[in-house]
């Protein structure tokens, strides 16, 4: 009774269907946040998330509630990082925001972890999966109310009055009857890159709470982006990580349980490893990223995918042998995680400021994390068919998609290098020695 008793073939379609939803739910939550502010989206996708997994913690025996509440918690959980990467620019300084983002990203990697040792621990004492989903639920409620008093979109909102509901219906409606604007000029991109060649009114739209003053609307947001080759090339890079992160984070605990011969209270709390040693290589990676030249980003990245596919592949390899060591298999599990946390969190923090700006960064992080659950939500049912006789086959296709992000990694290398190019201005000779303060008075005295 429950999902204790699914197949690996049935909980593949169910881990499915809630990516699904979960990138469904990331093409909008983006803009939204972008144009809405991200705070009571934020604390809003906790309570239903709340109220979705009580749904199936209650009544969760009928296979077609739980399926209904697992891709309800699901698609409501998207609006949580969006949130994050919006009201973050706002109080972080752009040399700081790697680490900031290394620190944030502890809620969700120490936090999986923390949540997994609680939860085996009740399994250990004989609590029924009901007991410890509800559990789960309770916490998350808590929590959002604890938010509702201590997060603030920026600075000045510390001290200030909160928005009417009055005020929230003005800014959709703005944002409806809002006009597409025409895209930056060839001087302006010529000058620096396409998504930074808006006005300073125009790059933050939230400093007015998302309100749509400023003659912002969707076709602004989102088609600079489209345009961009890079943003096309980290989109690729965070499918791949995607593919590969979700397959490890939901699939750890029976991969343990099958080919390793764990129990499932043990699996549990040595699955552990993976989001302790991403978090780990999380916040060394957001340290040298703050301190890193735009240009060696690259490198950087791909120096992670290339250890990630080694890793991969020595899993591959030991799922091949007779006996398969429970301590090599968790190692090696730490591992993947160790090398696809940083660069996956990149993708949707650091990088995704760096292409998007401050005006589009939420928008810009949804996109690409849309991308790689679109892709992601087919390593359900494939990691579901393949692993029930082996997981040699599992380990193999993800040994392919570490490929797939390490050419990513290229393409960005190649388009951020031609973008360097691109902006950096060319002076003549003569000009290098003229004092800038007299060339400045005198093309004011003209």
């Amino acid at each position: 009774h429950g999902p204790a008793e699914f197949s690996n073939e049935t909980l593949g379609l169910l881990v499915s269907i809630g990516t699904l939803c979960h990138a469904l739910s990331k093409l909008v939550c983006g803009v939204a946040v972008d144009l809405l502010g991200g705070k009571w989206l934020f604390i809003g996708g906790m309570v239903l998330s709340s109220m979705f997994t009580f749904l199936y913690g209650f009544w969760g025996t009928d296979p077609t509630i739980f399926t209904i509440g697992w891709a309800g918690t699901r698609f409501v959980q998207a609006v949580g990082w969006p949130a994050i990467i919006a009201i973050t620019p706002r109080w972080v300084p752009a040399d700081q925001q790697g680490k900031t983002f290394a620190v944030l990203s502890f809620s969700y990697l120490f936090g999986d972890a923390i949540v997994r040792l609680f939860l085996g621990q009740l399994m250990r004492w004989g609590w029924h999966w009901q007991q410890v989903v509800n559990t789960s639920a309770g916490l998350l409620l808590c929590i959002a109310v604890v938010c509702c008093f201590t997060i603030f979109e920026s600075p000045d909102d510390v001290n200030k009055k909160p928005r009417s509901k009055s005020e929230d219906v003005e800014s959709i409606r703005d944002l409806l009857h809002a006009d597409p604007l025409p895209l930056p000029s060839t001087t302006a991109r010529d000058k620096g890159s396409l998504l930074h060649a808006t006005s300073a009114s125009d790059a933050s739209p939230q400093s007015q709470h998302g309100t749509n003053k400023h003659g912002r609307s969707l076709y602004r947001l989102v088609v600079p982006l489209l345009l961009d080759p890079c943003f096309w090339s980290i989109g690729l890079l965070n499918a791949a990580l995607t593919i590969i992160r979700e397959t490890f984070r939901d699939w750890t605990v029976v991969f343990l349980r099958d080919a390793v011969k764990m129990s499932n209270a043990d699996a549990a709390q040595a699955s552990v490893v993976f989001p302790i040693a991403g978090a780990a290589a999380n916040y060394v990676a957001g340290l040298v990223i703050d301190r890193l030249d735009k240009r060696h980003r690259g490198p950087f990245l791909l120096g992670f995918c290339v250890a990630m596919l080694c890793s991969i592949a020595s899993l591959w390899f030991l799922t091949t042998t007779a006996v398969v060591s429970p301590a090599i298999a968790v190692t090696l599990v730490a591992a993947v995680g160790f090398f696809n946390v940083p660069p996956h969190a990149l993708c949707g923090s650091v990088l995704a400021v760096e292409i998007g700006g401050t005006g589009r960064s939420a928008t810009a992080a949804t996109l690409f994390e849309a991308m790689g659950y679109f892709g992601a939500m087919f390593s359900g049912v494939i990691t579901g068919k393949l692993s029930e006789d082996s997981w040699t086959p599992v380990f193999m296709v993800m040994c392919l998609f570490s490929l797939l992000s390490a050419a990513s990694v290229c393409l960005y290398w190649a388009f951020a290098a031609r973008r360097h190019r691109r902006n950096t201005i060319k002076l003549e000779p003569a000009y290098f020695s003229m004092p800038l303060e007299v060339t400045t008075k005198e093309t004011k005295g003209t």
